[in-house]
């Protein structure tokens, strides 16, 4: 019986210079609607996280969701990212839920990173944007379909109003020639 066993362990060198506390984070994203009117819909974002610097990160990443003129903004803080080595990248995923429809939404990623190496290395903050079609088609037709009968009960009251007063001068006019017809 032969057994072979192997120890590893990690190895922390040093180069000298400063320490430089940069992520490079990208994002890709997409919006599913409901079509029920009354229910939001989901933002699906995708995110990558790259440390361009040169020391090891700890890096918390924000996702937010905002429509125009930033209103109905949401956000959440995905997982954590204990330790991301130079040059090294995580992928991460966030579905925020009750996104309404607004028209464009910006999605924004933050990543704060922070260094964990064990001299004071400082922090960094980067952040990415992409803007995500989310049209309130099923919104839109619901008040179509509102605006629709709206008129419709217009102009059946006018139609039936129009009607009466037909008839009305219908009888009138009977009544008339019954009143002016000679006596028998």
């Amino acid at each position: 019986m032969n057994v072979t066993s192997r120890v590893g362990f990690r190895v922390m060198t040093r180069v000298t210079g400063e320490y430089r506390t940069e992520v490079a984070p990208a994002v890709n994203a997409r919006y599913t609607m409901s079509w029920n009117p009354f229910q939001p819909g989901t933002a699906d974002v995708e995110y990558t996280i790259e440390n361009t610097g040169n020391t090891r990160v700890a890096v918390t990443p924000t996702v937010s969701v905002e429509g125009p003129f930033g209103t109905l903004s949401q956000a959440q803080t995905a997982a954590k990212i204990e330790e991301l080595a130079p040059g090294e990248q995580r992928k991460g995923a966030v579905r925020l839920t009750g996104v309404w429809p607004t028209g464009p939404l910006s999605v924004r990623v933050t990543a704060d990173a922070e260094s964990v190496v064990d001299g004071d290395a400082g922090t960094g903050s980067s952040s990415v944007e992409t803007t995500v079609p989310a049209w309130p088609w099923p919104q839109l037709i619901a008040l179509g379909i509102a605006v629709l009968l709206i008129v419709l009960t217009v102009v059946d009251r006018r139609r039936r109003r129009r009607s009466l007063q037909e008839q009305l001068e219908r009888a009138r006019e009977e009544g008339r020639r019954e009143a002016e017809k000679p006596a028998q």
